[in-house]
């Protein structure tokens, strides 16, 4: 019953952080969602996405995704899969490094980089009147969110899949 509950409980914290990561990163990368959302972004001099898809597919989801692969480096692990393990820790690096890449790209302007900080409220875990730097509201309510909900949400799941098996 205790393991119910603490997958249970490891899941939904998983999942409330990977919702407020993905509130975070809507807000702080907002023109690519309004008014620059159709913006090239080139991948290569010949090849471009628009802007919004870049920021959704290239940023947020991988970001996520390097989190669950990070779970699964754990479960294989766990499970005495060293070397598949040691792809999945690769995979997760990877990929976690495409999106903070991404990431870094569309919203350096938005932490002020080049000038004065800017300050924002922590408002996306309700805390309104607790002003941080934005790039550390960037790197602490978006980045570490999506990748911690993702691998919290994905290692019960796992761990009850192995249970089953």
């Amino acid at each position: 019953m205790k393991q119910i509950l603490l997958s249970l409980g490891l899941l939904a914290l998983g999942l409330f952080l990977i919702s407020r990561g993905v509130v975070g990163a809507v807000w702080m990368g907002e023109k690519w969602f309004t008014t620059n959302a159709l913006d090239p972004w080139w991948m290569m001099p010949t090849f471009y996405v628009t802007a919004q898809f870049a920021y959704v597919w290239f940023a947020i989801a991988p970001m996520i995704v390097g989190g669950v692969i990070g779970a699964a480096a754990v479960v294989l692990t766990w499970l005495r899969h060293p070397k598949t393990a040691i792809t999945f820790i690769f995979a997760s690096i990877a990929v976690s490094a495409l999106a903070f890449n991404t990431f870094d790209w569309m919203i350096s302007y938005e932490t002020g980089l080049g000038g004065s900080p800017n300050f924002v409220g922590v408002w996306n875990f309700f805390m309104p009147n607790l002003m941080i730097n934005a790039w550390l509201f960037y790197f602490f309510c978006i980045i570490v969110p999506l990748w911690v909900g993702g691998f919290l949400a994905t290692s019960p799941v796992l761990y009850w899949a192995k249970q089953k098996t």
